[in-house]
């Protein structure tokens, strides 16, 4: 009797595994669907024109993606916690939703300053923050600027003009299985649109890859510094095969540990990837 009972307890949990997995992927695709709604976030108006109104849209927004951010989080945790199979797409959606986040309080942030700045001195032309970098920049950058927005990837490179120079960095990571330097499908597609974005332009790129703290010892990768080093190549190799001269790249391995910018995620599958800087030149 208490088999029969123990083995019906394990059918049901068992059954209610299965029903919660199904129904958090289908969370996470349909996550997955609204972030791709977000193409362009400078784009993302209210009907009224004031900056007040603009900054609450925008913050209303930031409190709905934090949501689905906290909720998402949580079951990836319990799904670790419980060493349940954890489907790429969710750390991807993760990533995806943190950026956003960052570039909306960004832009929120900006129009805060402009609206200081508004009662201090006559009103201005109002324009966009994407159109301020565009405007006054070299042809070289803002035809870089319309390529990116041409080929889809305003959700996955930023344009950077500071007092280095201009540079062009990936929002989002491009992520690698466990122990593996080969790249997935997708990132094939992303790095084919990012080599006909620069094809034309004269850059250095730099690709740093990273791998998580779990110790590797295989005759292919001795050490996390050797796979770390393979997934930067493979960037680079890909990025080759779709028309970019060898002669422009740097990789390496970029190490976490100590380095306030690139400290260990809590989600191991975010530690491996591989960050793109291009240098305009």
């Amino acid at each position: 009797m208490y088999f029969c009972l123990n083995r019906s307890a394990i059918v049901f949990y068992a059954s209610l595994f299965m029903a919660l997995t199904f129904f958090i992927l289908m969370k996470s695709g349909a996550a997955s669907a609204a972030d791709r709604g977000y193409q362009d976030v400078y784009s993302m108006e209210p009907k009224s024109d004031s900056n007040k109104a603009k900054i609450e849209f925008i913050q209303s927004e930031i409190d709905k993606i934090s949501q689905d951010f906290d909720w998402l989080s949580s079951r990836v945790k319990k799904m670790e916690l419980f060493k349940q199979f954890i489907p790429d797409r969710m750390y991807q959606s993760l990533a995806f939703k943190q950026n956003k986040i960052k570039i909306l309080k960004k832009l929120k942030a900006q129009l805060e300053a402009v609206s200081k700045k508004d009662k201090k001195t006559k009103p201005v032309k109002k324009t966009s923050p994407l159109s301020k970098k565009a405007v006054g920049t070299p042809s070289g950058e803002k035809r870089i600027a319309e390529q990116i927005k041409k080929y889809g990837l305003v959700d996955w490179l930023e344009l950077i003009k500071d007092k280095d120079g201009a540079r062009i960095e990936n929002r989002l990571p491009i992520l690698f299985g466990s122990g593996s330097a080969e790249i997935a499908e997708e990132y094939k597609i992303f790095l084919k649109n990012v080599a006909m974005v620069l094809k034309e332009s004269k850059v250095s790129i730099q690709v740093d890859g990273y791998a998580d703290t779990d110790p590797i010892h295989t005759a292919k990768y001795p050490s996390n510094s050797e796979l770390s080093t393979a997934r930067a190549l493979s960037v680079s190799r890909e990025l080759i095969k779709n028309g970019i001269g060898p002669d422009v790249f740097k990789t390496g391995a970029a190490r976490r540990r100590g380095s306030v910018e690139h400290k260990a995620s809590k989600w191991k599958a975010l530690d491996r990837h591989a960050n793109l800087t291009v240098f305009l030149e």
